[in-house]
């Protein structure tokens, strides 16, 4: 039975794998100031936020959860598997503060809890539900030594958003607490498979397969945690390049498909997309597949369906130097004179201009009432005009005909 009926009750998910770090230290704030993208330096006692850290090309080291907590440390629950990542990288970033990290991970453990009836429950169990329904994104309450973060919305299946919120169960009483909801009657224990299905359809990006040294936040739609009007801190200068000269090119987006698939073995995937409309009277480019025979390119003739017109294979500007499929842009003529050279190059040009370069990211292992089947990181040239038309190859080898839509993160407003 599909895992979004649960949605209209509670579901809960375990994200105990989740890196988790506190700073200490009469500097720790500074020295988070000087190393992420958001204003760490005059945060007070119970505000929280979220901050991403990158390296100095500007790339993700981990999307954190970042809270002050009452005693004055700070806890950073960072991305699946990458504890050491985190707290190495934290480490070797102190210099003259005085700045401690240690290990958060001991006697806890951390947990979504998604759905419409979820606040309610939590409002029953800790007594806190006013305030609960008051929390903004990022913003976070304690009951004793539990804590609980709105974070990401979810998506149910007539594409509402669904409060989530995160929860850092610690002791004794937290394994009390932990029992009740896998014990409660409106409560579903999500499988690995549901919650990777859950995620995708939200079009949330994960660790590793978004969150990682590849792509930074702003091709991930995580703008907001970039602070524009703060100094210097670890890949800014590329960060404020791409804000200030509209550079971003590459985007998250879902691939909504007829049905599931598989990525490629080595997760790349080859996607064909049609071009802009083009004037009536100059030349139509389209985009086909081809697999490199051999070391050389040369213009070759090819046919075309539509009225036996003929054009010419070009090689194209994104061709890798990896012996895979190969992508490429095909231009056929509406007449069946030769092109001269000007227009060959003309023609490369705008098959420059439309040529696209795919990768999945996530694949959904379930099925999904939206038809969305995974995310991809998309380089497209600008503007971008949603819904595109796009054929996966996916591992079996046959095309499969997709959309791509955007993806806005489902955060509450």
């Amino acid at each position: 039975m599909s895992v979004w009926r649960h949605l209209r009750k509670a579901i809960l998910i375990d994200h105990t794998a989740r890196a988790r770090v506190t700073l200490t230290g009469p500097d720790h704030l500074s020295l988070l100031h000087r190393l992420s993208t958001q204003a760490c330096d005059r945060m007070q006692r119970g505000q929280s936020c979220l901050n991403a850290l990158l390296t100095p090309k500007g790339r993700l080291v981990d999307l954190v959860h970042q809270i002050l907590l009452p005693d004055g440390s700070t806890l950073l629950v960072g991305g699946r598997d990458r504890q050491e990542i985190l707290h190495d990288w934290l480490d070797q970033h102190i210099f003259t503060e005085n700045a401690r990290v240690a290990d958060a991970r001991d006697n806890t453990s951390v947990w979504l809890l998604t759905g419409n009836g979820a606040g309610e429950l939590l409002g029953d169990m800790f007594h806190v539900f006013q305030r609960l329904e008051k929390l903004l994104p990022w913003q976070y309450r304690m009951h004793d030594e539990q804590l609980i973060m709105r974070t990401f919305d979810h998506v149910d299946e007539q594409k509402r958003r669904v409060p989530t919120w995160l929860l850092r169960l610690r002791g004794h009483a937290g394994e009390q607490l932990l029992r009740q909801l896998r014990e409660h009657r409106d409560v579903h224990e999500a499988s690995e498979d549901e919650a990777t299905a859950l995620r995708i359809g939200a079009g949330i990006p994960g660790c590793p397969n978004e969150i990682n040294d590849h792509y930074n936040p702003l091709e991930l739609g995580l703008d907001f945690v970039v602070n524009r009007s703060k100094g210097c801190y670890v890949g800014q200068e590329i960060i404020s390049r791409l804000l200030t000269y509209n550079k971003v090119r590459r985007r998250l987006v879902r691939v909504r498909g007829p049905r599931p698939f598989a990525a490629t073995p080595s997760g790349d995937v080859n996607v064909t997309s049609g071009p802009p409309l083009c004037h009536p009277d100059e030349p139509s480019p389209s985009l086909s597949f081809l697999r490199k025979q051999e070391s050389t390119w040369t213009p070759a003739c090819a046919g075309v369906t539509k009225g036996a017109q003929r054009g010419e294979i070009l090689r194209p500007s994104l061709v890798n130097t990896q012996d895979k499929l190969r992508m490429t842009g095909g231009v056929c003529s509406r007449h069946a004179q030769a092109c001269t050279e000007q227009q060959r190059r003309n023609n490369k040009k705008e098959v420059q201009a439309n040529t696209t370069e795919y990768r999945l990211t996530s694949v959904s292992p379930l099925p999904t009432p939206m038809g969305i089947q995974a995310l991809a990181v998309v380089k497209l040239p600008e503007p971008i005009r949603f819904p595109i038309a796009a054929t996966v190859r996916a591992a079996d080898g046959d095309p499969i005909d997709v959309e791509l839509l955007p993806t806005s993160l489902a955060v509450a407003d």
